[in-house]
C-alpha cells in the first residue's frame, strides 16, 4: 500500500512538472522561423542549435540537424540526472523529459562526426561533470572545450587534458576576473551580449551569447552561441 501511494504521488508530480516543462517550452522557447547565413564570426550552435519547433533543443536530434546545416561547433547545457547521470539539458526539468540525450549519446555522435567540437556548460558541479566528461571521452577530449565561471575552477581544470578553455562570465562572482583573464591561457572569453564591453582590453578574444540578430554584434566581437544563425549559404532550411 506505501508503495502504490508513493508512486501514485510521484506520478501526480511528474505529470505536473511535465506539464509545466511544456508550457515553459511554449512560451519561452519558440524554434527558429528562419536560419541566416552568416559567414564573418565564429559561429557556436547553442544547445544544440536551434530548430524550426524549439531553442534549447539540447539533442541528438538537434545536433544532426544543424550538423547538416554546417555547424561543427556544438554548445551543450550538461548536468546529472536525480540518478547521477550526465545527461543534456538546461533545467532540472530537461532530465526527466522522456527519450532525453545522455553525455554517453554525445561520445557516439562525436565519433561519427569527427569534425565536430563540443563546448559544454555544466549547469552543476562543474569540476566534478568535467573530470567525469575528460575520463569517458578518452582521445575525444582533444575536440571538447569546457567553460568554467570562476577564476578558481582554472586550476583544477587545467589538469584535465583538455585545451585552452572559455572563461563565461554569467556565473562569475571574482570581480578581480580581467586581472586573472589577462594573465591566463584561454581560447576566449564569454558575455552576455548587452554587456559585452565588459570584456574590451582582456587580450582575448570575445564571444557573446545568445545572438540571432547580426545588427546587434559590434566588430569587436569574433564569435556568437546562436540558435537560428547558420554557417552554410547554401543550406538554410
Amino acid at each position: 500500500m506505501i508503495r502504490r501511494v508513493a508512486w501514485g504521488a510521484g506520478a501526480a508530480l511528474i505529470a505536473f512538472f511535465g506539464a509545466q516543462y511544456v508550457d515553459t517550452q511554449i512560451n519561452h522557447r519558440p524554434g527558429c522561423s528562419r536560419f541566416t547565413p552568416e559567414k564573418g564570426l565564429f559561429l557556436i550552435a547553442h544547445a544544440g542549435g536551434g530548430t524550426k519547433s524549439a531553442r534549447y533543443p539540447n539533442s541528438i536530434a538537434a545536433m544532426d540537424e544543424n550538423y547538416a546545416r554546417g555547424h561543427r561547433v556544438f554548445e551543450l547545457d550538461i548536468r546529472r540526472s536525480l540518478t547521477g547521470k550526465l545527461v543534456l539539458g538546461h533545467d532540472t526539468l530537461d532530465t526527466l523529459w522522456p527519450g532525453v540525450s545522455s553525455w554517453a549519446d554525445v561520445i557516439d555522435w562525436m565519433k561519427h562526426h569527427p569534425d565536430a567540437q563540443i563546448i559544454t556548460d555544466v549547469k552543476d558541479d562543474n569540476i566534478g561533470v568535467l573530470r567525469d566528461i575528460s575520463d569517458s571521452a578518452g582521445p575525444l577530449r582533444a575536440r571538447i572545450i569546457p567553460q568554467f565561471y570562476q577564476p578558481s575552477e582554472f586550476e583544477p581544470i587545467s589538469k584535465l587534458d583538455f585545451h585552452a578553455p572559455i572563461f563565461t562570465l554569467y556565473r562569475n562572482t571574482d570581480p578581480n576576473w580581467r586581472d586573472f583573464a589577462r594573465k591566463t591561457d584561454l581560447m576566449a572569453v564569454t558575455v552576455p551580449i548587452a554587456k559585452w564591453e565588459m570584456a574590451k582590453g582582456v587580450g582575448h578574444p570575445i564571444f557573446v551569447h545568445t545572438v540571432n540578430s547580426r545588427k546587434l554584434v559590434p566588430t569587436e566581437v569574433k564569435g556568437v552561441y546562436s540558435d537560428c544563425f547558420v554557417p552554410n549559404l547554401s543550406i538554410q532550411g
